[in-house]
């Protein structure tokens, strides 16, 4: 069985879950299953395709200065237009049984008829306030239309995409993802250059991601911030909305610390933080709760979308909508060792319910289930 992966993903995004999902699956699939998975992305933006991606599964060729690309559609469609071309004569040389295409777009394959697509999540139909006119979503229907089979990477996701698109439940099959920090080799960990405790947030901070209901919490109970720092990884430096609503709320930024950095940073904040907190109203699926199991770090989070699926009992959770609820769960966790302990334990126990080899042993079912092969 020949599976054909496309550009569109990797021509669009340095760096982010979905390119990291294909990535991790194209291996898993070619490691365990009697699959020749090949991702073709002769013009690509993406870092995470460049530093993982062994020479026999397919074309990639990243292209110099793709931080500084990255930051302009305009030439990333251009990227995406010349990734069109290429496509058809890849895709006729390899002949694939099925091509799994990687993003919506109206671009599609000439020889494409046992089409699959991957659904992340449905934010910007759920928050199409914030994302624009609902005309944005027509290819999105197209493809979806046009695919045999949907993957959708939760329960939730799946419900979201029936209710919006009107998908029958049949032609969905829901696969999870997995942990992709590796929790082997202690050489790979930094020293904590965070010297008081802290907790930690990681990620982008829009809208949906709730980041100043947080904020609100920490002004609600300032004791929080006097026992521990808060930690931001990643998501870019904060803007002066969030430095005003600091002020505002007469909130000690010296209590306050952003850090950019590597997975292996990263898996030192995990391991050394008093807890992760996941404010976000909205997951498609929610790996950092993974991330956060993986390094022994117990979890906080929200009650809404695909989150309760994936941290099951293992996570403390809150309202998001409401300050109070998540000052609470903060308190629950910062003044008792015996809740970290056990909740550090829970999350050892919940993670092993998800792997990237289970991930391709189901992708691997559904595209059985294109081909009719029993």
């Amino acid at each position: 069985m020949k599976i054909f992966f496309d550009h569109k993903i990797f021509s669009k995004q340095c760096y982010g879950g979905p390119s990291r999902y294909y990535v991790n699956l194209v291996n898993k699939l070619n490691e365990l299953t009697k699959v020749d998975a090949k991702i073709f992305a002769p013009l690509h933006i993406n870092f995470f395709l460049s530093s993982n991606f062994p020479n026999n599964i397919g074309i990639s060729n990243k292209l110099p200065f793709s931080k500084t690309l990255d930051q302009f559609n305009s030439i990333k469609k251009q990227i995406l237009k010349l990734n069109n071309i290429f496509n058809e004569s890849y895709l006729n040389k390899f002949n694939p049984d099925i091509v799994h295409t990687t993003y919506y777009d109206e671009y599609f394959p000439k020889n494409s008829d046992n089409l699959v697509i991957t659904v992340f999540d449905l934010i910007h139909e759920i928050f199409s306030e914030d994302y624009g006119k609902k005309s944005k979503f027509l290819p999105k229907l197209n493809i979806l239309k046009r695919a045999r089979e949907i993957i959708c990477i939760s329960e939730s996701t799946k419900k979201d995409l029936i209710k919006f698109y009107n998908i029958p439940d049949e032609k969905i099959s829901v696969t999870y993802l997995a942990n992709s920090l590796s929790m082997s080799n202690k050489d790979e960990y930094k020293d904590n250059i965070i010297l008081d405790k802290y907790f930690l947030y990681v990620g982008g901070r829009w809208k949906y991601k709730n980041f100043n209901q947080l904020i609100y919490a920490l002004n609600y109970n300032p004791k929080i911030l006097n026992d521990l720092k808060l930690v931001i990884f990643g998501g870019g430096k904060l803007n002066d909305d969030e430095k005003k609503l600091f002020n505002k709320l007469n909130i000690n930024m010296d209590r306050i610390t952003h850090i950019n950095g590597d997975e292996n940073l990263l898996k030192s904040l995990y391991k050394n933080a008093e807890f992760f907190i996941y404010t976000s109203k909205y997951e498609g699926f929610g790996i950092p709760i993974l991330e956060s199991f993986s390094q022994d770090c117990p979890v906080l989070c929200s009650n809404t979308s695909s989150l309760p699926e994936v941290a099951g009992e293992a996570a403390i959770y809150f309202n998001p909508n409401d300050y109070t609820s998540i000052s609470d769960a903060i308190e629950k966790i910062t003044y008792s060792n015996n809740e970290k302990k056990n909740f550090k334990k829970k999350g050892k126990e919940r993670l092993k319910f998800f792997s990237w080899e289970k991930c391709a042993k189901e992708t691997n079912e559904v595209y059985k289930k294109v081909l009719n092969i029993k």
